[in-house]
This record gives C-alpha cells, structure tokens and sequence, in this order.
C-alpha cells in the first residue's frame, strides 16, 4: 500500500490518509540571485493538514492500480491507516517513503517533510557569456532579421555627429560681443 500511495503523491501531488491527514506539494519558483551571480533551483515544500476529507479520485487510482473493486480498496486503504495511526498511538515514528515522517505529539501529530528530492537541484552559477560575431535573430517591428544584416544596415546610415558644443561656443562668442558693445557704448 505504501508504494501505491507514493506513486499517488508523485503524480497528483497531493494524496489524503483517512484518519492521517492530507499532504500536499507548494512550490517555490526559481530565483536568480543577480548580484551573486546564483541561480537557485526550484524548492519544493511538503505541507501536512490534519483535514483528511476523502478522496475519490485516489480511490479510483488505487481501484485501478490493484485491479479491485473501490469498495475493496477503501476498506484495505482504512485498515492499512489504522494500522498507522496504532504505531503512531505506540510513540513510534511512521515514515511515508518519499513524503516524510509522523511523530505523535500532545496536540496530534508532528510531521518532518522528506525533501530528499532538493539535493538533485543544486545551485549554481549564472554567468552572462558575451559572443563577438555571434550571429543570432532581432526582431525589427514584424520581420526578423539577423544581426549581420542589422550592422550592415547602420553602417550604411551615417550617424550625424552631435556638435553641440560648436553651438554651446557660438552663442558664448555672441554673448561676449554683446557684453563688450554695451560697456564700449557707454
């Protein structure tokens, strides 16, 4: 029963345990640390709620798995978790494979997530690679064009030169002409 709840859990991301509880996947997406130049994978929690309201689809997917009538199944799925929550009742701690461990405490229980799948996502180092000449598409209003074909086009416009300081010392000539006719005419 263990495995067909694991394999449940993986597909649907979410399985309900009567009895138990429900536990159930939230993810965090990838971060990109730019300063440190990291790309964090993405992180996956498992979140455990005491509500375990029943799931049909799961008995549908344990029907099918087994090749027993849904009825059959649920009653097999109520033993197997009342067998859990007796070991559990015996402070012994229950491990679901690949969703993490129940221990009893006080107020019900204490769940400890298995994240075993976070350490196939490591880190790691997110460098810009600059390519001289690399040729590579732009899109130029609706059409796409490659960068060749954009450099040859800009090379063939000449870029006017911006001479404003040219104005800049036009207008300070005119400034000191007329400053030099005013005291003069005085």
């Amino acid at each position: 029963m263990q495995q067909l709840i694991h394999k449940y859990f993986a597909l649907n991301k979410s399985v309900s345990l009567p009895g138990i509880g429900s536990f159930s996947v939230e993810k965090q997406n990838a971060k990109l640390d730019f300063i440190d130049k990291t790309l964090y994978a993405p992180v996956y929690n498992i979140r455990y709620n005491k509500f375990d309201g029943p799931d049909k689809k799961f008995y549908r997917f344990l029907s099918v798995e087994t090749g027993k009538d849904e009825s059959d199944v649920i009653e097999s799925l109520k033993a197997y978790t009342t067998q859990l929550r007796e070991e559990i009742e015996k402070d012994e701690t229950i491990t679901l494979n690949g969703i993490g461990t129940l221990t009893k405490n006080a107020s019900g229980y204490d769940f400890i997530a298995d994240n075993a799948v976070q350490k196939y996502f490591p880190t790691i180092t997110a460098e810009r690679i600059i390519r001289q000449n690399a040729e590579h598409t732009v899109k130029v209003g609706e059409e796409e064009r490659t960068s060749t074909q954009m450099h040859a086009h800009f090379k063939q416009q000449k870029i006017k030169e911006d001479n404003w300081f040219v104005h800049v010392l036009i207008l300070g000539a005119i400034g000191i002409v007329a400053i030099a006719l005013y005291y003069l005419l005085k």
